[in-house]
């Protein structure tokens, strides 16, 4: 019995590396074991060193962002569509899942080459958007940054396709914690924290960006380290984090099992997570918005 689930489990971290376009590395090489190397918060989320297997490691520049705005426009054009009507969910068909299938890894790493481009900004977002919108809003955030940031966005750092197993190898074993989840690795390893709203759908009834904004919050992001970009359409929306649907029942429960925790705090845990999402849903530049205080629970990178 052991044997088998250890070639399960082997098989299963085979096929993650190949399709992330990388290979183990020898704990020996990479000092992994070294007690310097890694950091463990009290989520089980460590500072992870830079290597091309490590979620932080799949950013793209804004340049590439922009690129890939230009390439769907122009995709659209040759279909007679109306570009400003795309969402991220056509980018993802229309460009996305064929360019993974043509080169087998992730638009972030065929960029950025097999050793990856370091992330700097985690960008929190639905994908129902109207995708111009959203690279337009990304790119205001940083008009005034001599040096544009890096930016870990999902779309672009997983390998998008239509094979379900694709993506459960990339997301991890269903009973994996969360905080081993792609998502919240690549948060942890950010310095700050970037929630693009848009005026076709409410983040926050995607469970996703609720496990986004929650860990955010643990991991001491908010508010100091967040921004919030795009138009408040939702900022009289009511609707609580439990709510949020998400299209994997399972991850559904893993993200909501997350939130509440074991503890007697659930009711308490559950007000946090809704207080915050209410505070982005309203937000605005030119408004003073209180936050709760900072968890301020990192763990330091050096």
């Amino acid at each position: 019995m052991l044997l088998v689930v250890f070639a399960v489990g082997a098989l299963y971290h085979r096929r993650r590396a190949r399709l992330l376009g990388t290979q183990p590395v020898a704990r020996e090489e990479t000092g992994r074991g070294a007690k310097s190397s890694i950091r463990t918060d009290i989520f089980g989320v460590s500072s992870e060193p830079d290597l091309p297997s490590s979620p932080h490691m799949w950013a793209v520049t804004l340049e590439q962002l922009l690129q890939l705005r230009d390439l769907a426009r122009k995709q659209a054009q040759s279909k007679g569509a109306d570009f400003s009507m795309w969402t991220m969910r056509d980018v993802n068909e229309e460009i996305l899942k064929p360019f993974c299938s043509q080169h087998s890894t992730s638009w972030a790493l065929q960029h950025n080459g097999p050793a990856g481009l370091r992330a700097e900004v985690f960008v929190s977002h639905a994908w129902g958007e109207p995708f111009d919108l959203f690279v337009e809003s990304v790119a205001a955030a940083f008009s005034r940054d001599l040096e544009k940031p890096t930016l870990w966005i999902c779309a672009l750092a997983l390998v998008q396709s239509d094979d379900a197993a694709v993506i459960a190898a990339q997301l991890g074993p269903p009973d994996a914690p969360l905080s081993q989840s792609p998502f919240v690795r690549a948060l942890h390893q950010c310095s700050r924290f970037l929630v693009a709203r848009n005026p076709n759908d409410d983040l926050y009834t995607r469970m996703w960006c609720v496990c986004e904004i929650y860990f955010a919050d643990q991991l001491g992001f908010v508010p100091k380290q967040t921004m919030v970009i795009g138009p408040d359409n939702f900022a009289g929306a009511e609707s609580s984090c439990l709510d949020a649907t998400c299209y994997d029942v399972g991850d559904r429960v893993r993200i909501m099992s997350a939130v509440l925790g074991e503890g007697r705090d659930k009711l308490d845990r559950v007000k946090r997570v809704d207080k915050l999402i209410s505070r982005f849903r309203s937000f605005a530049p030119d408004k003073v918005t209180e936050f709760p205080p900072s968890r301020s629970r990192r763990v330091s990178h050096a």
